[in-house]
Formats: structure tokens, sequence, C-alpha cells
């Protein structure tokens, strides 16, 4: 009981109950999530009514002008009785309060009323009305800027409103973080959603505390998945097992992302797309009200539209490149041009290392190809391409690996990284003398690392490539084939010096706006063309 008046009176006073449209004649509801599942009803009283004749006042603690009940899981039922009554007398504000598991939430709900309110006061036809636990958002409001611009949408007359609605793109969104539908969308199909929702929750249960939905989800995928690792293998099998959605399914084993998909299992493409997911979730409100602001007049990414370049790479550098989801480029570029570049780190096993490693391409085009998939299986994915102009004298300091695919070094560094192995002595003592490693980036193509018996089954195949054709001054056209690079900074002292020398050389830019400059990183809104 205790706990239940505590969380109302902070939620209270935090301004999260009765926020925005909401009125004082309005009961609410609320549920909340402990980790040991008690459900809250909240009842705002007027007129010494009680919407609900099952709730008695001798029952409840009085918390400012509310009277809170808890009751057990058990008593879920009476939900219903109240928001059938709350009906029938006309309450149609009511929302739901889920306290959620995850301390990266900063509001009960996915959209506060405010927000919905606010959008509807744009355009009604933005946002649809609840349904069984979801709502849907026009992609307008979300998705990169490729799709049809909410901001077009919005500025339609209320007569064309009908017209406009039945081309606007939606996505389903769940109206609680703590629910099924979250599950849902981060990828899994309705019936695995409910699946997990259950596991997890009697596994908080049992241990009697919360669990991370974002974890919970990636841990069993990965747990079905990790066999899938070459062509060899049926990934669209793997990804049914697994309950997978078939739009995601779909993304993934389209013939243009046949280039770029061997670099990775199947198991982690999946779960860079559950998280990117995750954090659209969380960051969908910010989103929402970044893009319905008011227009400055000035364009946040340099003005009137224009295409802003990243300065004019200086002579004695090399440009190198990442492709990131949003949050994860948040503080890497800091407004006195300093940078920390920890985010920016991979986890292994990789290609050159069995933890960790800051990797990055000088080839623009491996940055897309990888930017593109994951955008495709997420449509609201918000990504940026990270673009460092590193000083030559950084790299001769640091001393470079230089490694070119016919090299026995290479094929054992690869082997045993991607294997989480240990090195041989001869590799562990070159990968010591060296903070920078370059090479190929590997490819698992139709024989997977983890399946080799040894080094030696790495054939050329193995190393990222592209067919290209290239036109010479004849017109005369010939077929080439590129292969992708990296760049690998294996050592945190190398790291922190690749810091120091990229002051002022790091910038951020957005792949899906033509690789528009982000002109103030430091301040970089998850939020797309402010355009009017």
């Amino acid at each position: 009981m205790f706990w239940g008046a505590k969380l109302v009176q902070e939620a209270y006073t935090r301004g999260i109950l009765l926020c925005g449209c909401c009125i004082w004649t309005h009961a609410v509801v609320c549920y909340a999530d402990d980790g040991l599942f008690q459900v809250i009803f909240l009842v705002y009283v007027t007129g010494g009514q009680l919407p609900c004749p099952r709730l008695k006042r001798k029952d409840s603690i009085h918390c400012g002008s509310f009277y809170v009940w808890c009751v057990p899981e058990h008593a879920v039922s009476m939900c219903n009785d109240i928001g059938g009554t709350m009906n029938e007398v006309g309450i149609h504000s009511a929302f739901a309060l889920t306290h959620a598991t995850t301390t990266t939430m900063t509001s009960p709900t996915i959209l506060p009323v405010d927000t919905i309110m606010r959008v509807k006061n744009r355009n009604t036809s933005l946002i649809q009305p609840e349904e069984n636990g979801t709502r849907k958002i026009s992609l307008g409001l979300l998705s990169p800027p490729t799709s049809i611009s909410s901001r077009s949408i919005s500025s339609t007359s209320s007569s064309s409103q009908s017209s406009t609605s039945t081309t606007t793109r939606f996505i389903s969104t769940p109206t609680h973080f703590n629910s099924p539908q979250t599950n849902e969308f981060l990828g899994l199909t309705q019936g695995k959603a409910l699946e997990l929702f259950k596991s997890r929750r009697d596994k908080e249960k049992e241990i009697g505390a919360p669990i991370s939905i974002e974890r919970w989800v990636i841990d069993y995928v990965v747990a079905i998945c990790e066999d899938a690792q070459d062509s060899a293998d049926n990934w669209v099998k793997f990804m049914e097992e697994a309950g997978i959605k078939k739009e995601v399914q779909l993304a993934i084993m389209r013939e243009e992302h046949a280039i770029i998909r061997g670099i990775q299992s199947l198991s982690c493409w999946l779960a860079d797309i559950i998280e990117t997911n995750y954090l659209a979730l969380v960051d969908m409100n910010a989103r929402i009200l970044e893009e319905l602001a008011p227009s400055s007049g000035v364009h946040l990414r340099g003005g009137a539209g224009d295409e802003y370049m990243v300065p004019q790479m200086p002579g004695g550098h090399l440009a190198l490149y990442k492709s990131v989801e949003f949050r994860r480029c948040k503080g890497v570029i800091s407004e006195d041009g300093s940078v920390n570049l920890a985010r920016l780190e991979s986890t292994g096993p990789t290609d050159f290392a069995r933890r960790g490693g800051l990797y990055f391409t000088n080839q623009l085009w491996v940055a897309k190809h990888y930017a593109t998939l994951i955008t495709d299986a997420c449509p609201v994915a918000d990504r940026r391409t990270v673009e460092l102009h590193v000083p030559l004298s950084h790299l001769e300091k640091m001393k470079v690996w230089n490694l070119r695919f016919e090299d026995e070094a290479f094929k054992q560094l690869l082997f045993f990284s991607r294997r989480d192995e240990k090195y041989p002595k001869q590799i562990s003592q070159l990968r010591a003398a060296h903070g920078i490693i370059s090479g190929p980036i590997g490819h698992v193509h139709n024989l997977a690392f983890g399946k080799m018996s040894s080094w030696n089954l790495i054939t050329e195949k193995h190393q990222l490539q592209e067919k290209e054709k290239v036109e010479d001054n004849k017109g005369n056209q010939t077929e080439v084939t590129k292969y992708g690079k990296q760049w690998v900074w294996i050592k945190e002292e190398s790291v922190a010096q690749l810091e120091a020398d990229c002051k002022d050389k790091v910038y951020l830019r957005l792949p899906h706006q033509n690789l528009k400059l982000v002109v103030e990183p430091w301040d970089d809104k998850s939020v797309k063309d402010k355009r009017v």
C-alpha cells in the first residue's frame, strides 16, 4: 500500500498524471508494476461519487486529490468494471500508467496525452485512436525524410484531410512500454511477443527484480538464431522459429542487401534491429515533440534546405566513416570540438578483436550499405554517419598494421577473432606491437568462420566486395570489383590519442538527407528536416 501511494505522489509531483488536456473532473485509471505485479487504481473523486461500487473509500489511501486503491494482480478484472462505468458516465480521458522496467524510460506511456493532443491539433490524420494496446502514427512524424514529410501533410487544409489520410503511411506503436505490443514493435510476431512478455513477467516474479525488456527479447532471439551464420543456412527458417515478424524477415533477405548481409551473422543483425527499434521507442515522444515544434525559419541543419557539406578535408588527412544509431552519437562531439569515441566501440567478437575495437571504413559505400539494411528493417530508425578526418601523422605515431587478404596473418587474425578463440603467439605479439589494424572487411560468404576447421579455408570470397561498372572517356564500360576496407583502433591508448588528434575534425552526417551535415552535433536532435 505504501509503495502505491509513494509512486502516485511522485508521479503527481512530476506532472506525469493528468498531464496536458486532462480535466480535474476526469477519473484516471492507472496500472503500475513494481516487480511484484501489483495493480493500482487511481480515481479522482468528485461530488463524493465513486465510479465503481466495488471501490470503497475506507480501503483507499488518500493522496492529495486522489484516492488510491492497491490490489493484487488477480484483481485486474476490476479494471474492466471501472473502465465500463467510466464510459457510461461519459468520462473519456482515462489513460494508463506503466511503471517501466527500464531506467531509460522518461514517461509512463509511450506518448503522453498532451503529445497526442498536440499531434491532433496539427492534423488529426497523423495519429489514430488507441486500439488493443496500440496506436497508429504517421511514419512522417518518425521516419527518415525519404518518406512523405509530415510537415507537408500537416499543411493541408481541413477540406483535403480525408484524401491526405489515404496516402499517409502509418506504423503501429504500443501505447505502453511494458506490454506485449512493445515486443511486437521490436520485431516479433504477435504470438511470440505475448509469449515473451509472459515469460519475462514470470521470471521477474521469480527473482523479485525487473528485467530489461530489450535484453530479454535479444537474448531469446540470439539463442534461437546463433547457428545461422552463412548463406548455406536457412535464415528464414531460423527467423520463423524465433518468431521474427514477416516485415523484418523480408527486409533482411532483400537481394540488394546480399552484399552487406554477410559481414555478420543473423543473430547479430537481429540484435542490431531489436536495439534500434527499442531506442526508437524510447525516443519517440521526444522526436514527435521536436517535429511539432514551431519552425524558427532557420534550418537546424544549416538553413533553407541547402546541401551542407562537411568542410573540405585538409591535406595530410584520411577520411573515415561509421554508420551508427542516433543515440550512440550523443556526447561524441562537444561544443568545444573535443570528442569522445567510446560510444562508437564495437562489442566482440569482431574481425580483428575478440572483444571490442573501434571500427571505421574509408569507403562511404560500406557505411551506406549498412545503414540502408537497418533502415529497411526498422522504418523508424534514426541513424547518423560519423566522419573523421584523421591526420596521417596520427597513423604513423600509432603504428598501423596493414594487412592484405593474401597475408596469412590476416586470415589467422580473422579466423581466431571471429571464433572468439585464443590467438596464436605470433598473432598476439603482432597485435600488441600496433595500435591500429587496417585490412579487408570479413564476409561469411557460404562458409562461416565458426564452421571452418582451419583458417586455410578462408577464400577470396570471405571479404566484403561489390561489383561496379566503370566507364572510360570513350564510353566503354568495364566491370570491376571493389573491396571493403576497415581501420580498427584496438588499444585504449590509441583511441585516446585518436580523440586528441581529431579535435575539431569529427562530423555528423544525415545519411537519409544526402549526407547533409549536422551543424551543431552537440545539440543534435532525433529529428528530420525542419522545413515548413
